[in-house]
């Protein structure tokens, strides 16, 4: 007996010092691992940025070394050479627009799938989901025929619209999961005081999601910023172009001006970037704090 609590008193040191070196070791390789996403997350926007300061020859002479000299007027010459002002005024609108129609037409649609009982409601969806696999580019032609009879093309209307309906299917789905994870008593406590549909929606509602609001809204954003092939076709004329029609004015036939489109779209990605950052508190506020849950 003596000899067995030696040997066991002798185990239960060495396996706790086991599960710490353990622990360590997970816990550096974690750290490395998030290290190395966060380089390669930010190393081509460092990149960009570095390229540019430098003129043509020396980002062919070598791309990935620091400039000779750092000139940060090239952002000003950039910004009035390009034109970049009216390009983000039609951008902004065009993307505030269409994100603020897409959340809440879909939050309404979502609404009425998630907490509604009505014939064919388990159709809709289906026909909902089955449209996110149509690719919009199938839709160029059919569409660029309807905006020209109704007189659209040339507005930035014709490209609101279509980034909507784009959006939508997305969108619906993921305010449908997210509602149908909240409560249904809330809802239900809600009818029993007298409080009708459109009151609950604004007030109860919404406010409880937040993180897919913010979810959505920078999916979209994203989308409707970067853009290109619907802007191209549907808009006219320079003062309706949005910002990836204006970056071709620093690349021709024979000639690129790298420094300046790198330095333009070091100017374009801020304002994704500074969304991104300020909707990032949305994700992390419990949503449901006080909820009754079922």
């Amino acid at each position: 007996m003596p000899f067995r609590q030696i040997a066991e008193a002798r185990v239960g040191p060495g396996t706790a010092t086991g599960n710490k070196i353990t622990e360590r070791s997970a816990t550096l390789l974690i750290f490395i691992l998030t290290a190395l996403l966060v380089i390669c997350s930010f190393y081509p926007f460092i990149w960009m940025t570095m390229n540019a300061l430098k003129t043509n020859r020396e980002i062919f002479a070598n791309p990935l070394a620091l400039p000779t000299m750092v000139d940060f007027t090239v952002f000003a010459k950039v910004w009035k050479a390009g034109r970049l002002a009216q390009a983000f005024k039609n951008s902004i609108l065009v993307t505030a627009a269409s994100v603020s129609i897409i959340v809440i037409l879909s939050s309404l649609a979502a609404f009425a799938l998630s907490h509604m009982r009505f014939r064919g409601r388990g159709a809709i969806l289906a026909l909902i989901v089955g449209a996110q696999v149509v690719s919009g580019q199938v839709l160029l032609i059919p569409l660029f025929k309807l905006f020209t009879e109704i007189d659209l093309i040339g507005s930035v209307a014709s490209v609101i619209l279509t980034y909507v309906g784009i959006g939508l299917p997305l969108s619906v789905y993921l305010f449908w999961g997210f509602f149908r994870g909240i409560s249904p008593s809330i809802y239900e406590s809600t009818k029993i005081d007298g409080c009708c549909d459109k009151r609950y929606y604004a007030s109860i509602l919404m406010p409880l999601s937040s993180p897919i609001i913010g979810s959505v809204i920078v999916f979209q954003a994203l989308a409707s910023w970067n853009e290109y092939l619907f802007a191209l076709t549907f808009l006219k004329g320079n003062a309706s172009r949005t910002i990836p029609l204006q970056l071709q004015i620093f690349t021709s036939q024979y000639l690129t001006q790298w420094s300046y489109l790198f330095a333009a779209l070091s100017i374009t990605i801020l304002p994704i970037l500074i969304l991104y950052i300020f909707l990032q508190k949305s994700f992390i506020r419990g949503i449901t704090a006080g909820a009754v849950k079922g």
